[in-house]
């Protein structure tokens, strides 16, 4: 047994950066890694929130579920990933401006509502209220 080196996310990122494709299997982190970087990912998952990621960026075909695909399929799947992998690595770098876009709106919010004196529901009680008597 290999002994497992722990990589920075810059790290990660960079290795993943020399890929063409990637195969991730029960790993979020790599999975939005390689998309951040328009690379090609074949999503190997039981989770909804593979299929929601890879729908960001037209994608969700290439998800594949555990124990729903035989071997077979799924090499079939990872052909197909290969042999459009530069169309796939286009359309996933058309989303992304997007995507940033929506983070960027999303922060703002955040920052605006963090920004603000009054409670966000206004039936709320002012924290003054909420002192117990």
């Amino acid at each position: 047994m290999r002994p497992r080196r722990s990589l920075t996310a810059r790290q990660l990122k960079g290795v993943i950066a020399q890929c063409d494709a990637v195969v991730c299997r029960k790993d979020i982190i790599r999975l939005v890694a390689a998309l951040s970087q328009a690379i090609p990912v074949l999503a190997i998952g039981w989770h909804a929130k593979y299929e929601g990621v890879m729908r960001l960026v037209g994608q969700e075909s290439l998800v594949c579920q555990v124990g729903l695909m035989t071997l077979d399929e799924l090499k079939a799947k990872f052909d197909e990933l290969w042999h459009s992998r530069e169309a796939i690595h286009d359309r996933i770098a058309a989303a992304l401006p997007r995507i940033q876009q929506r983070i960027w709106e999303c922060a703002r919010e955040v920052a605006h509502l963090m920004q603000r004196k009054r409670p966000v529901d206004r039936q709320e009680k002012p924290d003054s209220e909420l002192v117990q008597r």
